[in-house]
């Protein structure tokens, strides 16, 4: 990070209610200027409804990461309708994504990205919607246990997801995710009746299937976790604003 660069940053951002009063503000963004001048500059221009949430900062990299942020949720967005919209769930799904981010403290984005990946990998296999919500919760509840990053998270939900999707869990994904999360290979041994140094042969043999993940995913959905800490609420916030911007300049 450049060390001349000065963010300033005194926005806290909760609840759809706040989200959509920042949104409204933005939208002074347009009245506050008849030039056409740079994105940036309408936003500083903006005054009172961006006052103390940027302060200084790069003109150029501030308007691409939130055009990014802007693109990659409508296209999120999108996708996740056309998937649900083949099942009447789109509405259902919208509120899970929903109550997920403020469970976990994740971003909207990050939510709606999340679900929808696992909406498409498991939806056509006749995997119902509350299997497939079971599997999103108690994956983020094993991530919240062992406090994984959200890049490491990210990797073990990718993985995990192509191996729902191929019918059964093995090779590298087993053990990357065994690695990683090592409380979804105590939750399989348990489905399973096995101890968990058994999983690794079992998952050779082909045993640890789409169904017998899905049940032990369905177990630690229950436990008990720590709510999200400092951190990852702020990273929620600041996704979810640069989401808003974003939004608004496209």
């Amino acid at each position: 990070m450049d060390l001349a660069t000065t963010y300033t940053i005194k926005a806290r951002v909760t609840g759809q209610e706040s989200l959509n009063g920042l949104d409204k503000g933005l939208g002074k963004v347009k009245e506050s200027s008849n030039r056409t001048a740079t994105a940036f500059n309408k936003l500083k221009r903006a005054g009172n409804s961006l006052m103390g949430v940027l302060g200084s900062i790069g003109a150029s990299a501030a308007v691409s990461s939130f055009l990014k942020a802007g693109v990659d949720m409508q296209r999120t967005g999108k996708t996740l309708k056309i998937l649900t919209d083949e099942y009447g769930e789109h509405k259902q799904v919208l509120d899970f994504v929903s109550s997920a981010a403020d469970r976990f403290g994740l971003g909207q984005h990050t939510a709606t990205e999340g679900v929808a990946d696992l909406f498409a990998r498991l939806r056509p296999m006749g995997i119902t919607l509350d299997e497939i919500k079971d599997t999103y919760l108690g994956l983020n509840n094993a991530a919240l246990r062992y406090n994984l990053s959200a890049y490491d998270l990210a990797g073990v939900q990718l993985q995990l997801g192509q191996a729902l999707g191929s019918g059964v869990l093995q090779g590298d994904e087993f053990r990357s995710i065994m690695e990683r999360l090592p409380a979804i290979g105590q939750a399989v041994a348990d489905v399973m009746g096995v101890q968990v140094g058994e999983l690794k042969q079992l998952s050779s043999d082909g045993e640890l299937t789409t169904e017998v993940i899905i049940k032990a995913m369905k177990k630690l959905k229950d436990m008990d976790v720590p709510p999200p800490d400092a951190f990852r609420l702020f990273r929620k916030e600041m996704e979810n604003l640069s989401v808003i911007i974003g939004t608004r300049l496209l």
